[in-house]
């Protein structure tokens, strides 16, 4: 499996961390059970959105071998938001990870 993952985010207020502004991602192949990781980017919040609308490899990367669940969209009254699950809160939700 290839895929991407979150290892750090930045949000746009980091007191209400209701939307996140940019990430640190890492590009990554998974073999037997280990991760071969590739490249790192810093992603906006649109192009992490349009990455999770079509592709829906985007998880969260925790400690650079283990990988975390699924990176969600979730649209709550027309707006597009990032979540770590399914609730339909109106802000991005990303468990577990350092902010930058």
């Amino acid at each position: 499996m290839n895929g991407y993952g979150v290892t750090r985010v930045h949000y746009h207020d980091p007191q209400q961390r209701d939307f996140i502004e940019t990430v640190k991602i890492i590009e990554f192949e998974e073999r037997n059970g280990r991760l071969d990781l590739k490249q790192e980017w810093e992603w906006s919040r649109d192009a992490l959105l349009n990455e999770v609308k079509f592709n829906h490899d985007v998880f969260v990367l925790f400690d650079l071998d283990d990988l975390g669940p699924h990176l969600e969209l979730v649209e709550v009254q027309g707006r597009r938001y990032l979540r770590t699950d399914r609730r339909m809160h109106a802000h991005d939700f990303v468990a577990g990870l350092p902010e930058f």
